[in-house]
């Protein structure tokens, strides 16, 4: 590599890269504290008070305790998932799975966690009894588009899911909230990792949900499109094929 236009582009690639790292170590220390830091609080006061309180405050204690505990689990998944695909170990399984029971839990862990107020309501199209895909990859996809349009919807708003087929060889799966929306001019940047829409700095997160997602319809084959206004909402739409060959 005798060119200097070619070391120079090299030296500024690797510079890029460890720039990458440093931001994603950064971030996901900062995250991961910010977790332990409310799981911290919350124990020490049920040590203090637990004796007084009455039994609903103990269950809101107890709830903080699980929603920060499954915050870090996502965040876990979330970073275990980059991880091996930045460094190309990841390993895909394919198998057939039933799409209504999974999403409807889906729904279910949402709606009953109480870690956000607005409510997801699924609402079926013609739906086949299973999809043959990467289960997990799809347990990304949806349980990362419900938390992000509960989490930045009004509290006790509703949160649309639709399931149905686009047509004979791909599942549609729409996602439509009436939250804060995303700025237009910001769309294009979302799926990029940490990036956060200025308008969702005072929300909590690592900006690496859509990222996840992104990659995972990627990898699935399928085909992912955003549609928003600020104050008026966002509407996800997903095409995936039903059946991937192993």
């Amino acid at each position: 590599m005798d060119d200097p236009r070619e070391v120079q582009q090299v030296i500024e690639g690797l510079e890029f890269q460890n720039k990458q790292k440093t931001q994603f170590i950064s971030t996901v220390s900062h995250e991961f504290r910010t977790y332990i830091t409310a799981l911290s609080m919350n124990i020490q006061m049920l040590e203090m008070y637990e004796a007084k309180w009455p039994p609903e405050k103990k269950i809101t204690v107890f709830r903080r305790l699980q929603n920060s505990m499954k915050s870090m689990i996502r965040l876990l998944d979330e970073v275990s998932f980059l991880s091996k695909d930045f460094d190309n170990r990841l390993t895909l399984s394919f198998s057939d799975f039933d799409i209504l029971s999974f999403c409807t839990e889906a729904v279910e862990k949402v709606n009953n966690g109480g870690e956000y107020k607005a409510q997801v309501k699924m609402t079926l199209g013609e739906v086949p009894s299973t999809l043959h895909t990467d289960s997990s990859l799809f347990n990304l996809i949806v349980t990362n588009l419900l938390i992000n349009a509960v989490k930045f919807s009004p509290s006790g708003d509703q949160v649309d899911l639709f399931l149905g087929l686009a047509n004979d060889q791909d599942l549609l799966i729409t996602i439509t909230d009436r939250g804060i929306g995303i700025p237009s001019d910001e769309l294009g940047f979302i799926h990029e990792p940490f990036y956060r829409a200025k308008n969702a700095l005072q929300f909590a997160g690592s900006g690496l949900g859509l990222t996840v997602v992104q990659r995972s319809v990627e990898l699935l084959k399928g085909e992912i499109r955003i549609h928003s206004i600020i104050e008026e909402g966002t509407e996800v739409t997903v095409r995936l094929p039903l059946h991937i060959e192993s």
